[in-house]
């Protein structure tokens, strides 16, 4: 499978994910051999971002939310995405 192909199935999986802590997809763009998908700007920037900044944080709380996540990615119909991307 070349890239665009990854890359479309990759957007059609994430296009249908309907979870509160994942985002919805906006669009996709594509610019001189870039791929980029499109989703809201997130103020407190990824995951990692959000940890350097706040020391503090509740991390117990996001392994939660990522476990969550994680269980709606699993049953998906496009749960096959995610044995592609490990």
């Amino acid at each position: 499978m070349n890239t665009l192909q990854r890359f479309c199935r990759e957007g059609v999986a994430w296009k249908h994910l309907r979870h509160p802590n994942i985002l919805p997809l906006i669009g996709v763009t594509v610019s001189n051999q870039r791929f980029a998908m499109v989703s809201a700007w997130m103020e407190n920037g990824n995951i990692n971002e959000f940890v350097e900044r706040d020391r503090h944080v509740n991390r117990v709380e996001l392994v939660r939310v990522a476990l969550d996540t994680s269980g709606t990615l699993t049953n998906s119909p496009f749960s096959w995405l995610m044995l592609q991307m490990a």
